[in-house]
């Protein structure tokens, strides 16, 4: 009799092994489905799956990276709301501004992207935000094609505003870098020239260790180089050639005479890259960097 219990027991102990394994399996085949990036297959084994917030998530994740982006919306408004204390609510949200983007509605996306930003504490979270504020302010400073019929003009203002919240969190270098390179650029496409020669001046003082300080400074008329410089950055040679523009505009044509001649040795024949707005480049050398000497005398060359 013992016996006959002890093996009940145990099949009906494999059955419930056998059921759980059973309702588990189509979360497992989309988590599979989604690292070998087949999203229609993860939307249908999520379908199959016990509803839930990680479920919904990642159909919202699916349908996001398939490019339905209304739908993807549509599923994490339906997670927050039926959800509102999930583990994957914050999530959901950066994933809703993302696809808000993508489908144009900026102003929906700033506002959700705004709330989030005052939660954000650990360097991790703020790096992660960091990523999507930088993703919207690219896209708002964007020059559309005469093509794209439906495309909205660039907003220089509000991707400057991103780009200045941006540096306020705690960001590892190499975004700093560029982030503090494009507020300069976008100063000068809104026409603050002696604010973008001061953010220039800034860039240039961290991220160039033969920068030497603006024309007429002490450390400048010293010729001193700063002490255990850090490597170079990314945009230092296109950062010098924007600030003499910057300069020649704002009429400061001394210090954009004294910073052709300090620059020209140090270009030599480099070329220089930048961004055109609509996701191509420009290309500048030495000869851009003489025109701009020329320049200083009279504007209409």
């Amino acid at each position: 009799m013992t016996t006959m219990k002890n093996t009940t027991r145990l099949a009906a102990i494999c059955a419930l092994l056998l059921l759980s394994t059973a309702n588990a399996a189509p979360i497992d085949d989309a988590e599979q489905a989604l690292q070998a990036r087949q999203f229609e297959t993860a939307i249908t084994d999520l379908e199959k799956s016990e509803p839930g917030d990680y479920p919904s998530y990642l159909k919202a994740v699916s349908l996001y990276q398939l490019g339905k982006h209304s739908a993807a919306v549509t599923t994490c408004v339906g997670l927050l709301k039926q959800y509102p204390d999930s583990q994957w609510q914050h999530k959901a949200r950066f994933l809703m501004a993302r696809a808000l983007i993508a489908q144009k509605d900026h102003r929906a996306a700033e506002s959700i992207l705004a709330a989030e930003a005052g939660r954000i504490f650990s360097p991790d979270r703020k790096q992660s935000i960091a990523n999507v504020l930088v993703d919207f302010a690219d896209k708002l400073a964007r020059r559309p094609d005469p093509n794209e019929l439906d495309a909205l003009p660039a907003d220089d203002a509000k991707a400057l505003a991103l780009y200045q919240q941006v540096l306020a969190l705690e960001i590892k270098r190499r975004l700093r870098d560029d982030i503090q390179f494009k507020v300069a650029l976008t100063l000068q496409r809104l026409n603050q020239h002696p604010q973008a020669i001061a953010a220039l001046h800034q860039y240039l003082d961290e991220f160039d260790p033969t920068w030497t300080g603006p024309v007429g400074s002490a450390t400048r008329q010293r010729g001193q180089l700063k002490q255990n410089p850090v490597a170079p950055g990314k945009h230092r040679l296109e950062a010098r050639f924007a600030l003499i523009s910057s300069q020649v505009i704002n009429g400061n044509n001394d210090a954009a005479r004294q910073n052709v001649d300090a620059f020209l040795p140090i270009l030599q024949d480099t070329v220089m890259e930048f961004d055109d707005g609509r996701g191509g480049a420009v290309n500048r050398d030495k000869s851009d960097v003489a025109h701009q000497r020329v320049r200083t005398y009279s504007k209409d060359l």
